[in-house]
């Protein structure tokens, strides 16, 4: 698995890290033939899941889903940045295949390191993406998990930078919250 993620940058999702069994239900439904089930339902998801990151090269490999035009976050946006001339916002942005929504806790780069937070919202101007987060301040780094500070304290990132939403534990204002 480490060779595998320091080749391809991340690795292939698997069913229980999958929101919602999407994957799992796109599979399972149309298939007819149930001799050899297992061996050929791992077969088409590793294809598809194949496909996708050989595919992250292309421009939609990080795009918004669902824009929106009228809102009150755009407003605010080119209120506060009165140089963005044609902002679109939206809730969801699809990032290497992954849905980040509004609400999400997310882990993302930032300075070379990964930083984690919760997402607000995501906007477009002209052909850039950014993300709203409000980033948790990282106290301890574990082997599988971030001890963070949830806080209030936005700040505007890349959506490339984004790698994943994440697992964590919820926490009040000001407490610690662990990000897996």
């Amino acid at each position: 698995l480490p060779m595998v993620l320091s080749i391809l940058g991340s690795l292939m999702g698997t069913f229980v890290q999958e929101r919602r069994h999407k994957i799992v239900k796109r599979h399972c439904q149309p298939h007819q033939n149930t001799t050899n089930l297992e061996k050929g339902l791992m077969e088409e998801v590793t294809q598809t899941q194949m496909t996708m990151i050989f595919a992250r090269g292309e421009s939609d490999a990080v795009h918004l889903t669902e824009e929106t035009d009228s809102n009150p976050t755009k407003k605010l946006l080119q209120e506060c940045f009165p140089t963005l001339a044609d902002v679109h916002t939206s809730q969801e942005a699809s990032v290497n295949f992954r849905k980040i929504r509004s609400g999400d806790v997310v882990v993302y780069t930032k300075d070379g390191g990964t930083q984690a937070g919760q997402v607000w919202y995501h906007f477009r101007n002209d052909t850039e993406l950014f993300t709203c987060v409000c980033c948790w301040p990282t106290e301890s780094v574990e082997t599988n998990c971030l001890k963070c500070r949830v806080s209030a304290e936005p700040e505007l990132v890349q959506t490339s930078q984004l790698i994943a939403p994440t697992i964590f534990t919820p926490a009040s204002l000001g407490k610690i919250a662990t990000v897996l």
